[in-house]
């Protein structure tokens, strides 16, 4: 409203001229603003702008009539009353370097929404340039021979898991991982084998039998497997394996057993070991004792002299009958044997 007072003459003319308020939009270089340019609206209308950095930037800061709102995404200006302007201002991220290490298999990497790449051992180390607040993905494809032994992040050890996410980077980062190949080591000490032995290299979910067996009169005096004693058998199975193991045998001789022969007069007794090479032969009359290994084999030939016949063979006091040949198999305990001829 305008008021004219204290009129005196004639002739005075008013005049209203009107306008529509208009939004002068800009952005600086490196991204939008949408709507951009000059946006023509009614009074009283509310304008909604969308700020949108390019890939590699961020918005620095939103000016309306050249004072600072601060950086926004989205701004509305409300019941619109007047002639504005309003700047977009971006400048580039903050970037930082994640340096990569590993010694086999390959990588798939994820750095934001931006950029991936697929890295092999021969390209490490590798240096990624991630921007700040970005999360770093690493697919960790594992050579079916090998397997995580480690996974360090600057120093600190991470879960060995095949995919590893380092979410909001706000520092440089040293990433580190050691693969281990997959194989099971055998170890004996003491008269006995593990088969296979030696280093054994396997693939990741194999299954492998071993068998420990002692040498005749000796047994298995421990079994450890990766470190801890397991029950004492002669057969062990490694299940789906996924990564190194080791198995130890330790063998220990038995205590020898003993043997007392006695000879009758009128013969021989001569005593063979499992390949029939002699130990010890007499004739009678005489008594000896031979030491034997627990489950050992021995042959015991019995043959009369001349003019004479055998009549018995008496083994711990037990009849035996006439036999020329005894084989004695998988000794445990101490023997008597006498002939009567």
């Amino acid at each position: 409203a305008y008021t004219m007072t204290q009129i005196q003459r004639q002739g005075h003319t008013v005049t209203a001229i009107f306008d529509f308020p208009i939004i002068q939009a800009t952005s600086g270089d490196n991204g939008s603003i949408e709507p951009e340019g000059s946006i023509q609206l009614k009074a009283g209308e509310n304008q909604t702008f969308s700020i949108q950095p390019n890939s590699g930037f961020e918005i620095q800061d939103i000016l309306i009539d050249g004072i600072s709102v601060g950086p926004q995404n989205e701004i509305t200006l409300s019941n619109i009353q007047k002639h504005y302007s309003i700047k977009a201002i971006f400048k580039e991220r903050e970037r930082f370097d994640f340096q990569i290490v590993f010694d086999s298999s390959t990588l798939n990497v994820q750095s934001g929404q931006s950029f991936a790449v697929t890295l092999t051992s021969d390209q490490s180390p590798y240096t990624l340039s991630v921007f700040k607040g970005d999360t770093v993905s690493i697919n960790i494809q594992t050579d079916t021979t090998q397997f995580i032994k480690e996974i360090l992040l600057d120093g600190s050890a991470l879960s060995n898991n095949d995919t590893i996410i380092i979410p909001d980077i706000q520092q440089a980062h040293d990433f580190k991982i050691t693969f281990l190949p997959i194989i099971v080591e055998t170890n004996v000490q003491g008269s006995g084998t593990i088969s296979p032995s030696g280093t054994i290299p396997l693939v990741n979910g194999q299954n492998q039998t071993f068998e420990i067996l002692p040498e005749p009169g000796y047994f298995i005096q421990s079994l450890i497997v990766d470190g801890q004693p397991v029950t004492i058998q002669n057969t062990y199975t490694f299940w789906d394996i996924r990564t190194a193991h080791t198995i130890d045998a330790t063998f220990h001789a038995h205590d020898p057993l003993s043997l007392t022969i006695t000879v009758d007069e009128g013969g021989s007794i001569t005593i063979s070991d499992y390949r029939r090479d002699p130990i010890k032969s007499a004739s009678g009359p005489d008594t000896y004792t031979v030491q034997s290994l627990p489950e050992s084999r021995l042959i015991l030939t019995i043959a009369p002299g001349e003019g004479y016949r055998l009549s018995d063979v008496v083994i711990n006091g037990k009849s035996n009958g006439v036999k020329t040949e005894i084989i004695l198999d998988n000794i445990q305990s101490a023997f008597d044997i006498s002939s009567i001829f």
